[in-house]
């Protein structure tokens, strides 16, 4: 237990230090390039799907003004039928961003770093099995299981993203960041986003 945590330890540890370098180094080497249009300013909305480990995923739309930009994304499934896992989750969140960096390499590429912070509500309920019954085993094992609450919970995240645009259109997009989960499940971790959007 005592090696699992250091491990975990070194592990954010290194994240953060490579977050910090970023962060302090890439954005005053190339400063000049905010003050020059770029596709995010020229195309600044944007649709997509969006997914991240707090279990997050859906649509999303995005919108930059300026140096400052807003996202929210959200969705969700509901499975009347089912007996095992999830009988229904969804989830909403809404985040802010600040643009550290961005710059057109070229005709079809434009990339751009950015801090990011995010807060958001999701709920679940989920099956939970209570008993296999092995007395037929020759017809199968027969599971039972049993519905629980209602799982409401606040998620939160902040840290770094990145945004790679090609053709000026497709955008893909990966955010990595401490998160969150409180009130359900409640859990501290670093996580990772993801999107495909079409900016317009």
């Amino acid at each position: 237990m005592h090696n699992a945590e250091e491990v975990d330890m070194r592990k954010m540890s290194y994240m953060t230090a490579i977050m910090l370098n970023i962060l302090l180094f890439l954005p005053s080497a190339t400063a000049q390039s905010q003050d020059e249009a770029t596709v995010f300013d020229r195309y600044s909305n944007a649709v997509g799907v969006y997914v991240n480990s707090l279990q997050v995923y859906g649509l999303t739309y995005q919108k930059w003004t300026g140096k400052v930009g807003y996202q929210i994304a959200g969705g969700g499934n509901y499975r009347p039928t089912e007996q095992y896992g999830d009988l229904f989750r969804y989830s909403i969140q809404a985040g802010m961003m600040y643009s550290l960096y961005k710059e057109e390499f070229a005709e079809w590429f434009t990339g751009g770093l950015f801090l990011f912070g995010m807060v958001g509500q999701q709920g679940w309920r989920s099956f939970t099995t209570m008993s296999i019954d092995t007395k037929n085993i020759d017809a199968g094992y027969q599971v039972t299981s049993v519905l629980g609450p209602y799982q409401p919970a606040i998620i939160a995240g902040i840290g770094i993203g990145f945004e790679a645009v090609l053709f000026r259109h497709f955008s893909n997009e990966v955010q990595l960041m401490y998160t969150g989960r409180f009130l359900s499940d409640p859990t501290i971790d670093f996580g990772v986003g993801w999107s495909f959007r079409y900016r317009f």
